[in-house]
């Protein structure tokens, strides 16, 4: 990751990541990550 030298840089990446947030809420795609024992084990 590239250091932010700017608040410009940081208000275009927080734009990204709500862009990114917006896509993933409008199409109802959830992924979900089992915790249990096993899970952790495997490397969850």
């Amino acid at each position: 990751m590239t250091k932010l030298k700017t608040i410009e840089d940081l208000k275009r990446i927080r734009e990204e990541a709500q862009q990114s947030l917006r896509v993933r809420s409008d199409t109802g795609t959830t992924i979900t990550v089992g915790m249990g024992t096993c899970g952790i084990a495997a490397g969850a």
